[in-house]
């Protein structure tokens, strides 16, 4: 399950899960499914890219029009208030991979997003409060809104 979104209704956020190998055509189905459901891409999110994800099976000039894409889903939101987007990655190989996706993304760059790329999930502290991160910690109140894996 390389990709799955969850809810939690109560604190209003998402938690976004990365697991395993992942591939190109589940990055853009997450570009579909926030095209699809505006709401969920209006929302604030904590991505977690589990320590054994791979990848190595995504050619950096999707992203490239993965940007684009959102770039032009996010300025069609008319947000009204700042998004926040929490990156948390121990893996070394992830990291480089989610550097070159957030690479000058910031509240003014017309995505209307702060985005921080961390370590650990208590970093994420710069952008979520201390209920936040201890719900993703406990796991606790969150419903699974999607899974995008291929076959």
């Amino acid at each position: 399950m390389p990709i799955t979104l969850f809810a939690h209704a109560a604190l209003g956020f998402q938690a976004v899960r990365l697991e395993g190998v992942l591939s190109g055509a589940e990055l853009a189905g997450l570009g579909v499914l926030h095209q699809q459901y505006p709401e969920w891409a209006r929302s604030d999110a904590i991505h977690l890219a589990h320590d054994s994800i791979d990848v190595s099976q995504i050619d950096y000039s999707l992203l490239h029009k993965l940007r684009a894409h959102y770039r032009a889903l996010q300025a069609g939101l008319d947000l009204h208030l700042v998004r926040r987007s929490a990156w948390v990655c121990a893996n070394p190989q992830a990291w480089e991979f989610l550097e070159y996706w957030l690479a000058d993304r910031h509240t003014r760059d017309g995505q209307g997003t702060d985005v921080c790329l961390v370590s650990s999930l208590p970093e994420a502290r710069l952008l979520f409060d201390p209920e936040e991160l201890e719900a993703v910690e406990a796991w606790a109140d969150f419903a699974e809104l999607h899974r995008l894996e291929t076959p």
